[in-house]
């Protein structure tokens, strides 16, 4: 562990707390001890080496999601810069141990230390204003080149993290949905491509546009995938938009064309904790919306936790 995360993560804590050093030291040992191993799953089946005391736990949690994310967000910027296959697959090889450890039974249970954030001590006018390093601005708004109706998706991840940032700062969560209209390739067979264009798709983004219009923003991905970023509505208020969203949808008239759309949605809930990176948030959203079509079609799929992202983790709801 390095001495920004002793900085950063455990010391703040331990004076708001007063928690004894002796305690720190010990979790402080164990975490150097679980960066420094490199095995099979197998190995990690239960806490290795120095034993770490269970009120110790969420601690130890808090520093391994902030190390994996910090870790996670320098792979990225170091992946964008090379398209050779060999050092972006040694590049996410260096995130497995983290993310194995986090996957284990007796961590995945525990729920991270509550952090103080830095709003408990300035006020959000004040560090918008004088701490513009913690802040991004939103790029000027650009309309998908086709359609013009929806944001280009370029924008995509820089209003993620924009949005992510000011969210965090409150304490408020962020959900990214990604859409697919079902069975769009039979309607494009069956219409032909330029009909779809004229009839289906502008009305299809019109009514999207509509429903997220002040709430967010949607973003058209290709021709029948969109995504849809939504800050500072809770899971189960995001669940209910979406639902209400897909009902929408699925009420849409094209004209002439007699049929009906429905969309298979997967969304990412990511709070404070959530240990991804924007891009792989991103990439979480389209699994969930794969096991979404892959199921049933015509409904919502998320992960169950808001700090597990695995396969096993998705669900219907």
């Amino acid at each position: 562990i390095t001495e920004k995360y002793r900085t950063l993560e455990v010391l703040p804590w331990a004076v708001r707390h007063e928690v004894d050093f002796p305690n720190l030291y010990t979790l402080l040992d164990s975490l150097k001890e679980l960066c420094r191993l490199r095995g099979p799953r197998s190995a990690w089946a239960e806490p290795p080496g120095v034993e770490v005391p269970t009120d110790l736990l969420p601690c130890l949690k808090r520093v391994l999601i902030a190390k994996r994310r910090d870790e996670a967000n320098t792979a990225e910027i170091n992946k964008q810069k090379t398209h050779n296959p060999v050092i972006i697959n040694l590049l996410e090889k260096d995130l497995k141990p983290l993310d194995a450890v986090l996957s284990l039974p007796w961590l995945r249970a525990v729920r991270p230390l509550p952090m103080p954030r830095i709003t408990d001590f300035i006020s959000i006018h004040s560090l918008e204003n004088h701490n513009t390093n913690h802040f991004f601005k939103l790029a000027e708004r650009e309309y998908d080149e086709k359609f013009h109706i929806l944001q280009a998706p370029k924008l995509f991840l820089g209003d993620l993290r924009y949005y992510r940032n000011k969210c965090e700062t409150r304490g408020a969560p962020v959900t990214v949905a990604y859409l697919d209209i079902d069975d769009f390739k039979r309607l494009n067979t069956k219409y032909g491509e330029v009909q779809i264009d004229r009839r289906v798709l502008p009305g299809f983004m019109q009514a999207l546009e509509a429903q997220i219009f002040q709430h967010g923003f949607a973003y058209r991905v290709g021709g029948d995938e969109y995504i849809c970023l939504i800050p500072n509505l809770s899971k189960a208020m995001s669940i209910g938009f979406l639902r209400e969203l897909r009902g929408r949808l699925s009420s849409v008239r094209y004209g002439d064309i007699p049929e009906t759309t429905t969309v298979s949605i997967g969304f990412c809930y990511v709070d404070a904790d959530c240990p991804l990176t924007d891009r792989e948030i991103e990439e979480s959203a389209n699994r969930a919306k794969n096991f979404a079509k892959t199921n049933s079609k015509n409904c919502i799929a998320t992960f169950r936790d808001t700090l597990n992202f695995g396969d096993e983790d998705l669900q219907i709801v």
